[in-house]
């Protein structure tokens, strides 16, 4: 690479991006990254326009003493493990020499991982955008860390620990810069209180990723008055629906708020069961079908996400994305995912034990998937199966243009 860009400096001037994404292990199984000191001093210089640089390891301090500042003069952000090791304990050699970064706008900490963090010597001016996430994203090492940033005005945070849960309410109560973006995630609960946000009336955006949110969400965001995005995500929540449509409509209602994002109850439609065409024939004839709904690697289905929660909890999604969008609030996320695919279940549900009564002339699964959809207050086509023979039937086909898809139903042969 180096001796490409030696005989074609035009390639060094218009590269902007840097990724070292290979690394080796060493005899002590460490990890260590693939860019030496040697080949950085050669590399860098060639690359004057480089504005981000992503490091698969910890800089060592070779790196570090021989990488200067002066060698990226455009860069504006960087991508590093900060970890504590045998030869890093967060140095502040290396928090120095991020420091003098002289236009770095983001520092992007992946992988941090320290408990003990000494006084930071120096401050982070240039630095707007700040990214921590690790195992040990410590209360104290966090603060000291962001408070070394004047200027910042957007923070992410993410403990990807499923231990020590990360006080994200201290956090929040001891930073001092005016943060206009804020992301707090982990994969386990963190509380906060009613006192988390009132420094910061400021907030546009707000991030939560967790697997449980405040009973009193509502109250909780309250103080954000001039919240513009409000984004959450889990793996295994419901949407907070009740609390979401104080903050859309009502006395509580945030008055900025235009967008909310929910990558919540995430799902992926499988295979469906089609009579109609020759593979949905054999399916039915070798009787394949009976394990797409309950066999993730035959049907290929994701459900989890979307049949843990039940229909009143759907129900009263559906009322939020209802309310706000009468009050202009654009909701948007892979929540809408789940609908589609829990929506595609109840069709398939139904498809399915039309099937069986067609071709088995057996009617048992089908008050089960009647009685589920009703619960959801889905539409299915009418049908009485008192009043059909079950050895004299006709499939009937009913398209679900709203739904992208069809449901069977079925009425008697004469």
């Amino acid at each position: 690479m180096i001796r490409t860009l030696q005989a074609r400096p035009n390639l060094g001037l218009v590269t902007t991006s840097l990724e070292f994404s290979e690394n080796y292990e060493t005899l002590e199984n460490e990890t260590t990254s693939i860019a030496d000191s040697h080949q950085l001093s050669s590399l860098l210089p060639l690359l004057p326009n480089l504005r981000e640089w992503e490091l698969d390891a910890c800089p060592t301090s070779a790196i570090i003493n021989t990488v200067t500042p002066a060698m990226l003069p455009s860069l504006t952000r960087i991508c590093l493990p900060i970890a504590e090791s045998k030869e890093t304990a967060i140095s502040l050699d290396l928090l120095s020499w991020i420091a003098n970064l002289p236009v770095l706008d983001t520092l992007d900490a992946c992988r941090w991982n320290t408990k003990k963090m000494e006084a930071i010597e120096h401050a982070f001016p240039s630095i707007r955008t700040l990214y921590l996430g690790g195992e040990k994203v410590t209360t104290r090492s966090v603060v000291k860390l962001v408070n070394a940033c004047p200027n910042l005005t957007e923070l992410r945070l993410h403990n990807t620990s499923r231990r020590p849960v990360t006080k994200y309410e201290r956090v929040l109560l001891q930073v001092e810069p005016r943060i206009l973006r804020l992301s707090l995630g982990s994969f386990k609960f963190f509380p906060l209180s009613q006192n988390a946000f009132t420094n910061y009336s400021q907030l546009c955006y707000l991030r939560l990723y967790t697997d449980a949110f405040p009973d009193d969400l509502s109250r909780v965001l309250s103080p954000l008055k001039v919240l513009e995005e409000l984004a959450l995500g889990s793996e295994l929540a419901m949407v907070p629906s009740e609390e979401l449509l104080k903050l859309v409509d009502g006395p509580r209602k945030l008055p900025k708020l235009r967008k909310i994002s929910l990558n919540i109850a995430e799902g992926c439609i499988g295979q469906r069961v089609n009579p109609f065409s020759l593979e949905g024939l054999q399916a039915i004839e070798s009787r394949e079908y009976e394990e797409w709904l309950v066999d993730i690697d035959e049907g290929e289905w994701f459900l989890d996400g979307v049949l843990d929660h039940g229909a009143a909890e759907w129900l009263e999604c559906k009322r939020l994305l209802a309310v706000a969008k009468a009050n202009g609030i654009l909701v948007e996320g892979g929540l809408f995912d789940g609908l589609d695919t829990l929506h595609a279940f109840l069709l398939e549900l139904n498809n399915l034990s039309i099937v069986r009564a067609f071709y088995h002339s057996n009617f048992r699964t089908i008050p089960h998937a009647r009685q589920v959809a009703l619960d959801h207050q889905f539409p299915l086509p009418e049908l009485d199966i008192d009043s059909i023979d079950p050895k004299k039937l006709e499939l009937i086909k009913v398209e679900m243009e709203e739904y992208g898809w069809f449901a069977l139903t079925l009425r008697g042969k004469e």
